[in-house]
């Protein structure tokens, strides 16, 4: 995320975004059959290479009078949706690292295998739902 932050990097971003409407023939096509054509790309190459996102907020850091008092964090996952069916939150304090998940789908085969995994790799899993939180 620190390297996202950098002026120069968002600076060149924002440049190669804006670069496309500097060109006369780009700018001379009428607005509806831009956002068309953007709509397009966006369902072709945006969100569908992606099957899932994941929202990591690392190790979160209190004050040391608030330490006791907190024993975990939550953090909601984006909604999923019609295209990125999964999705998951990750929030770490103290020795605890709590997974949220966002699924629209019948299956909790992806849950279910990430969670094994962990225990496979000797780590703790305690599974909680949102009604017991």
């Amino acid at each position: 995320m620190r390297l996202e932050t950098d002026e120069k990097l968002i600076s060149k971003i924002i440049s190669r975004n804006v670069g496309g409407e500097k060109k006369m023939l780009v700018r001379g096509i009428p607005l509806i059959l831009k956002n068309l054509f953007l709509r397009y790309k966006y369902y072709t190459e945006g969100a569908y290479q992606y099957c899932s996102v994941i929202s990591n907020l690392g190790k979160i850091k209190v004050p040391d009078k608030l330490k006791d008092k907190i024993d975990y964090f939550v953090i909601t996952p984006p909604p999923p949706n019609k295209k990125l069916k999964i999705n998951c939150g990750v929030a770490g304090f103290h020795d605890k690292l709590v997974l949220s998940f966002g699924n629209i789908t019948r299956s909790k085969e992806l849950e279910r295998y990430f969670l094994s995994f962990l225990t496979k790799e000797g780590m703790h899993v305690q599974i909680k739902k949102l009604s017991d939180l």
